[in-house]
């Protein structure tokens, strides 16, 4: 996906029309090969560009602004500074595309992705691309519903992640006093303690296991849902502790002097 924004920045900037500009910038330090692909580059190049727009413009100025600005001149003087802002702007863009390259294996936040994603199409509409056919492109399509698909289970796995945070610190504060109790008992307790705190995750949970409970009766129903929830969210907090009990080496089942 990411080739689609490189080649449209990449191609405006080699543009015969747009070259005169670009040497120009270059020309404010010693000849060098910017490789487009490499984020130290893209970043000495945007720099490069932003340090020394200013003199750039005052070229473009005429010295006599009564005699010299007619319209042609006018023109000639927008054009060049709208290629100046669409040079900056393609900078900007290949410096994004570059950072994501290089940090394409440790990057895992989708939302993070999402907005770089998000700025390189800022930084592309107006070079060779046209923002409404890019997002009908299918692989953009295709990274847009993953990127909703995802925000949408970390959403709805939020509240659960939450109660896992916080048996976690229960479980640290209560060994760090000192109880006992191995991991798979004190899940029993830790889930007594915080329930109250995550009464509406617990229900939403409890309403999908009530769909295979079978009951005489609306009371006995109710007694096996609690006890099917209290046996899912124990298992849960279980899990989610085994790290804290590794600490403090109350994991059942572990071999060695448990404190």
């Amino acid at each position: 996906m990411l080739d689609i924004f490189y080649q449209a920045n990449f191609s405006y900037i080699q543009d015969p029309k747009v070259k005169e500009i670009f040497s120009l910038i270059k020309s404010y330090t010693k000849p060098k090969i910017y490789h487009t692909k490499c984020l130290d580059d893209m970043e000495k190049l945007l720099n490069l560009t932003e340090d020394n727009s200013e003199d750039i413009i005052s070229k473009w100025l005429p010295d006599n602004i009564d005699d010299d600005m007619k319209p042609q001149n006018v023109l000639n003087m927008m054009h060049n500074l709208e290629i100046l802002s669409k040079i900056h702007a393609a900078i900007c863009a290949l410096r994004e595309i570059a950072y994501m390259r290089q940090t394409a294996n440790g990057e895992s936040d989708v939302m993070m992705q999402l907005q770089r994603i998000t700025r390189i199409v800022m930084y592309s509409n107006g070079q060779m691309l046209k923002l409404e056919n890019l997002i009908h492109n299918p692989i953009i399509q295709n990274f847009i519903a993953a990127a909703k698909g995802s925000e949408n289970i970390n959403k709805r796995w939020e509240p659960l992640n939450n109660l896992k945070k916080e048996a976690i610190e229960v479980a640290n504060e209560l060994w760090s006093k000192g109880d006992k109790k191995l991991h798979n008992n004190l899940a029993k307790d830790i889930y007594k303690i915080i329930r109250q705190n995550h009464q509406n995750t617990i229900n939403t949970i409890a309403e999908d296991l009530s769909r295979n409970v079978r009951a005489s009766s609306p009371s006995d129903r109710q007694k096996q849902v609690e006890i099917l929830a209290e046996k899912y969210f124990t298992n849960i907090i279980r899990k989610a502790i085994i790290p804290v009990a590794e600490k403090f080496n109350r994991v059942r089942g572990t071999k060695g002097k448990k404190k």
